[in-house]
């Protein structure tokens, strides 16, 4: 599977995907970055991600998210790959070449990676 690789889908213990993914230039994360590069610095943030810094990484997707109910209702987090993978296969698993980029490590805590 091929796609831009900052979106993602994010599953409930049942299975379900909880809502469509957001396509990355989905004005929801705008002015994020400046308002976390203020709030964190870039220091911090690249201390932890390692990524340059453009407006539409996961992790200003998931820093809008974070609060929804659906966030709260995860317990997957899939990149829009291994969500595709799993919608036509039912097996959730991490394609080896498309590791998700390390910025959603900021705001995923508690919701792993199908592995």
């Amino acid at each position: 599977m091929d796609s831009w690789a900052v979106d993602y889908g994010l599953i409930d213990q049942k299975g379900e995907l909880l809502a469509p993914p957001h396509c990355y230039r989905d004005g929801r994360t705008d002015g994020v970055m400046a308002k976390l590069k203020n709030e964190l610095g870039v220091d911090y943030i690249y201390s932890k991600t390692g990524i340059q810094f453009i407006f539409f990484n996961t992790m200003y997707q998931l820093f809008v998210e974070k609060n929804s109910p659906i966030y709260k209702g995860a317990d997957k987090f899939l990149m829009v790959p291994d969500l595709i993978n799993y919608l036509l296969c039912g097996s959730i698993s991490t394609e080896i070449t498309t590791p998700p980029p390390p910025n959603y490590l900021m705001f995923t805590p508690r919701i792993g990676i199908g592995s």
